[in-house]
């Protein structure tokens, strides 16, 4: 007997394209396979699902082997359609089963442009950026096809001492050793196309460099954050705040410190976890000096249910930690290692670029990693070692005692586990 058609699909090599505003007609020929064998195989019988949408069945239809376009689309509608096939082989008995095909609808340069404006901001680590690619020039269009009719240059002719514009894509570099300021920069657009007449339009880029020093960064706070996109947590609502931006509010108010004491300076995905919808964001705050990771962490902690609400999201973990699951990454030892680039992590948008710190924690399989001296209270770093002030005594100038009237509290960084690791209180 046959168990089922699960194996049986719509063999394409990916996505097909349909031209939007040409008359119905074939779209692609359908061809399956049944991995039952071949008895079972071809000819196979091919009709739109009858679980599809109304939408569905009534723009695309089947004629033999063939899909086909019922109507003439518009991409500036919908830009793209899943559609439902059902196949029914050849086998006895004949069994039928279901397969979605990504028909794309393909875009005509059919609108004419319009001015725009965009905002870029810049967080340069250390100000030691290398020439960083940080979005590029945006028009309103209602086409996202059509860069190759567009040509672009600076609006006064002259170009940028901090900036280069690349003329056939729009793409804005800054340069190295750009200073921290803020820029208005005025760029003119023109297109061309079949049927579109030539014409220019303004394009006006607002952008922020922001140097971020070292100590920022190493005395930051992380969270890990679920069902997100690095593009989806930079861009503005319509009320024009991001949930980037919500972040960096609330960090403000329950550090009691103000906002533009707070940064929240990398957005990225992890290069260690396959799943994309997984957010990784790392952030500082200080009044004089920057706050430790663990006070920033403690507030996110103390705070969760909150933020959650705001922003929508599931906080996964709060302060990255790669060796947290046993043998993830490494068998015995596993020490998280915060690996700093002077290269930029850049996340685009059309109206929205925002270019931060890469920062990653990096799951090193040693216990031994060399770190760099760090002395605080005042002390000052004498070779590998510290030079403190009186009453600081600990390796680092820290206070190796404390002691507590009432309900006092301290907060210390937590204990890391590398190999056979005993602790005692």
């Amino acid at each position: 007997s046959r168990v089922s058609i699960n194996q049986t699909t719509v063999l394409q090599p990916g996505p097909v394209v349909w031209r939007e505003n040409q008359p119905p007609g074939i779209i692609t020929t359908l061809n399956a396979k049944d991995n039952d064998g071949p008895e079972n195989g071809g000819p196979f019988k091919y009709a739109i699902a009858g679980s599809a949408s109304s939408e569905i069945q009534s723009k695309f239809g089947v004629s033999g082997n063939d899909l086909t376009a019922l109507v003439t689309f518009d991409r500036e509608e919908k830009k793209s359609y899943q559609v439902q096939i059902s196949i029914t082989d050849n086998g006895i008995p004949a069994m039928t089963g279901t397969s979605t095909l990504t028909v794309v609808i393909g875009d005509v340069n059919d609108n004419a442009m319009k001015k725009g404006s965009s905002d870029i901001f810049i967080y340069n680590y250390k100000g030691e950026a290398p020439d960083t690619e940080i979005g590029r020039v945006y028009v309103e269009d209602l086409d996202d096809w059509d860069l190759p009719d567009k040509t672009f240059r600076w609006a006064d002719g002259r170009s940028h001492e901090n900036f280069d514009l690349s003329d056939s894509t729009g793409m804005i570099t800054m340069l190295r050793g750009t200073p921290q300021d803020s820029y208005l920069l005025k760029f003119l657009v023109t297109e061309e196309a079949p049927l579109i007449p030539r014409h220019t339009v303004e394009a006006v880029v607002n952008v922020t460099v922001k140097v971020i020093p070292e100590e920022a960064v190493d005395k930051s706070g992380s969270i890990r954050f679920a069902g997100i996109t690095a593009e989806e947590f930079i861009t503005p609502d319509s009320h024009g705040m991001s949930k980037k931006s919500m972040l960096q509010a609330r960090l403000a108010r329950w550090l009691n410190t103000s906002l533009d004491n707070v940064d929240v300076f990398t957005v990225l995905h992890s290069p260690h976890n396959t799943n994309q919808s997984q957010l990784d964001v790392r952030f500082s705050a200080h009044g004089s000096p920057y706050y430790a990771a663990e006070k920033i962490n403690a507030a996110i902690v103390e705070n969760g249910r909150e933020l959650e609400r705001t922003l929508g999201l599931k906080v996964l973990m709060v302060n990255i930690d790669e060796c947290l699951v046993e043998k993830l990454y490494c068998e015995s030892s596993c020490t998280n290692f915060l690996n700093k680039s002077n290269v930029p992590s850049a996340v685009h948008t059309n109206t929205t670029s925002f270019v931060g710190v890469k920062a990653v924690v990096d799951p090193l399989c040693n216990c031994n990693v060399p770190q760099k001296v760090v002395c605080y209270n005042g002390g000052t770093p004498v070779g590998d070692m510290c030079e403190c002030t009186e009453g600081y005594d600990g390796p680092h100038c820290e206070i190796v005692g404390i002691g507590f009237v009432g309900n006092g509290w301290a907060l210390y960084p937590p204990f890391s586990s590398c190999e056979d690791s005993h602790i005692s209180l």
